[in-house]
């Protein structure tokens, strides 16, 4: 039986993103994720830029989650007005 290959793991992943991150203009960033022992770290360091944000991953999950629920929740806040208005017309029987 032959012995089974081990693969070497991948420590680090790179992506390159487009965004606005110093709220001025559309840049280029790079995105790293580097597995450590305890907590994941997510690192951010904008192109031709010298300071690296990092942040635990769990961080950045929380964040995003917490964005997209804030949105849900006026998105549907403007639909409630919404039917509001229309019930308030004059043809309204209630």
């Amino acid at each position: 039986m032959p012995d089974k290959v081990q693969r070497a793991r991948r420590t680090k992943s790179k992506f390159r993103v487009m965004g606005s991150f110093d709220m001025a203009r559309t840049q280029e960033a790079t995105v790293t994720i580097e597995r450590a022992p305890i907590d994941h770290l997510f690192h951010v360091r904008v192109l031709r830029r010298k300071r690296q944000y990092t942040l635990p991953l769990s961080a950045v999950a929380r964040m995003v989650t917490m964005k997209v629920i804030m949105a849900e929740i006026e998105q549907k806040k403007g639909e409630k007005k919404k039917r509001k208005m229309a019930r308030r017309g004059l043809l309204s029987l209630r």
